[in-house]
């Protein structure tokens, strides 16, 4: 695991621990749990942050294979299907999609 990713994953999960052992005799339940809650949030963030990395760098390698081979840029990313450059276009994160653009050649993660 990089050290950037790491840093991103174990982020969440050393303040939800400091957060916890910071709380008061009577908190809540309800707080503890809202801590809880926000741990899993953030580490489902960083997931999807790096399922969204994954996906750029796969393909993005496809692209420069495509590129090298075909001495241009994919119309589209189904080309890279088409043409056996990717196996499949991979899922983006949830509430995410790919945005392709082909005259530079380059791919990235947007908001739908």
């Amino acid at each position: 695991m990089k050290k950037r990713e790491f840093v991103k994953f174990a982020a969440p999960l050393f303040v939800a621990c400091v957060m916890a052992g910071c709380s008061e005799q009577g908190e809540s339940k309800s707080k503890q749990r809202n801590i809880g809650d926000a741990y899993v949030k953030g580490t489902l963030g960083v997931a999807h942050d790096l399922q969204s990395d994954v996906a750029v760098m796969a393909i993005d390698k496809a692209i420069g294979s495509f590129k090298m081979e075909e001495g241009k840029n994919p119309a589209s990313l189904q080309e890279l299907q088409q043409k056996g450059y990717l196996a499949k276009i991979p899922d983006p994160p949830p509430g995410k999609k790919f945005n392709y653009d082909s005259g530079a050649g380059t791919v990235t993660v947007v908001a739908k």
